[in-house]
């Protein structure tokens, strides 16, 4: 008992949440106004996560509403600005590219494992329902540089104002006018316990960062 208890004490997970735009990449012709265009976090940059009872171990612990992000997506007049939003996932390039990275472990070397990027879920909304997977849980690839696509849509050009749940709004506009398309609600869940293994995972601090990334088409 008092072994499972240390362990639930000491599991820490930290995440780190960065947004970026020109700095995603914009191609060397571009329709969007790169300097007013902007991608901004409302929410702290800083969300954790501490498991300290057999109840959050077993259970998990969901945080709704931890990150909102906001768009501004300014157009060049007369030309057809079209973007789209993801997220990429990193343990910041150090350890195993797979998993979280580990900062400070507690127990012996070699007891328990390293927890791995697809143990944290994520869920992704707006008012419109414009996202891909809109709603529902979705899982990085267990690789460091993985991408979970918000909006991505390489054919269609939506317009600020359609508001359909069947479309990726992913034109100009703006959350001070279209908040509904603009803005952008992720949820996290973390469930440490595995029903078949049980307490698995090796007592420490782990870190993970996640960029939400605004870029051209």
């Amino acid at each position: 008992m008092r072994s499972s208890r240390f362990i639930l004490i000491f599991l820490f997970f930290a995440l780190f949440i960065d947004c970026g735009y020109s700095q995603c990449g914009m191609p060397p012709t571009n329709n969007c106004d790169q300097a007013l265009s902007d991608i901004v976090l409302t929410t702290p940059d800083r969300i954790e996560l501490i498991f300290d009872s057999f109840s959050e171990y077993k259970g998990g612990i969901t945080l709704n509403g931890s990150s909102i992000i906001r768009l501004k997506v300014i157009t060049i007049p007369a030309q057809p600005c079209k973007w789209k939003l993801s997220m990429i996932v990193s343990n910041n390039a150090w350890g195993v590219a797979t998993d979280w990275e580990t900062m400070v472990p507690y127990g012996g070397a070699g007891v328990g494992v390293t927890p791995a990027l697809d143990l944290l879920e994520l869920r992704v909304s707006n008012v419109c329902n414009t996202p891909i997977n809109s709603g529902l849980w979705q899982q990085f690839a267990p690789l460091t540089g993985s991408v979970i696509d918000i909006i991505n849509d390489p054919f269609l050009l939506t317009p600020a104002g359609t508001c359909n749940p069947a479309l990726q709004t992913n034109g100009a506009g703006s959350s001070l006018t279209n908040y509904n398309e603009f803005s952008f609600t992720i949820d996290y869940r973390l469930k440490p316990y595995d029903p078949i293994l049980g307490f698995i995972y090796r007592p420490g601090r782990y870190e993970l960062h996640i960029k939400f990334c605004l870029q051209e088409m």
